[in-house]
This record gives C-alpha cells, sequence and structure tokens, in this order.
C-alpha cells in the first residue's frame, strides 16, 4: 500500500562511494539496479539525484554515464539537478536528451559566479543558466515535475522562493 500516494522516491547522494575504484562504483550502480527492479515491481520509480561528482571520469567515461549505462531506464529514472551539473562541467540540456523517457523530475536552481569567482545558489533568472533551453529539453524528455530548489539564500528564503516565482511566471509559463 501506498500510504503517500506518491510513486516516485530520489536517492538523494551516494555518501560512502569510493568514485575512484571501478569496482565499488559497479558494485553500487548493481544496487541501485536491484533496489530499483524491486521499486519497479511494486509499480514505483527509483530516481538518482545528480551532483558535481558524478561529472568526474573513471576508466574514462563519467560516473554519471556509468550510473545510466548501468540500469535500465525502468530500474532507474533521474531527477537531473541543473546547478550540480552546471558547477560538474555538464550541458543540461544535453543530459535531459540524454535521458529521454526517463527523467520524470527535474530540480531548477540557477547558479552564478561571485567577483572572486566563487559558485553561488541563486533564484532561477538571476544567474546564467538557459531556463527555456532546460525546461524545452526536459519537456521534450518526458519530465512531470519541476521542482526549484536553492540550498541558500541571501536573505530571506520566502524571499527567493518569490523572485523565482516571478521568473517564472514571466518567462516560463506557457
Amino acid at each position: 500500500m501506498n500510504l503517500l500516494r506518491c510513486d516516485i522516491t530520489v536517492y538523494p547522494f551516494p555518501h560512502g562511494i569510493d568514485f575512484s575504484h571501478r569496482a565499488r562504483v559497479d558494485d553500487w550502480i548493481a544496487k541501485l539496479r536491484r533496489a530499483g527492479e524491486v521499486f519497479a515491481q511494486a509499480g514505483r520509480r527509483l530516481c538518482y539525484h545528480n551532483h558535481n561528482l558524478e561529472f568526474r571520469k573513471l576508466d574514462a567515461k563519467v560516473i554519471l554515464d556509468l550510473i545510466y549505462e548501468g540500469t535500465t531506464r525502468t530500474a532507474l529514472q533521474a531527477e537531473l539537478d541543473t546547478y550540480w551539473i552546471q558547477y560538474g562541467g555538464g550541458n543540461i540540456p544535453a543530459w535531459c536528451r540524454k535521458l529521454d523517457g526517463r527523467l520524470p523530475i527535474i530540480h531548477l536552481k540557477d547558479y552564478q559566479t561571485t567577483a572572486e569567482n566563487t559558485p553561488l545558489w541563486c533564484e532561477i533568472g538571476a544567474g546564467v543558466l538557459d531556463f527555456k533551453g532546460i525546461v524545452a529539453a526536459a519537456e521534450a524528455a518526458g519530465c512531470e515535475w519541476f521542482v526549484v530548489e536553492q540550498d541558500t539564500c541571501p536573505g530571506d528564503p520566502v524571499d527567493s522562493l518569490a523572485a523565482s516565482f516571478q521568473y517564472i511566471r514571466e518567462h516560463l509559463a506557457a
């Protein structure tokens, strides 16, 4: 029984996984695949939430590619995070296209750098990300949920949420 009536569960962070050893990564991916198969058998979806560390290469392959190549679209889907893809050096629309049919949810977070060249979370529309292109690519990939997330805010979080909402309403809403 699904008491919460939620069909998506997200694996949020690969704590304790040593991404410098291929055998350990492969073992972890196999565990993700098995867990996702259990979710699928129950009519639920398991998604993986990326951060920047999955954009490191292992044996000349981007780790996030290894994760999705080592699982099936039924066993593991994606909850892409726009900020972390940018921070990791990835191309957000390209990742949406790569995960076509496997992207039910995306975290929209904007990205900018300070004068000291430090990355900074910011409100949607206040950074450098092309959200029109991102949203179009995510929609084309079958994305169902667009979640605004901002890890830290420059002031009151409600003000940051309002600024993101205003940008979305003015620039992204159909």
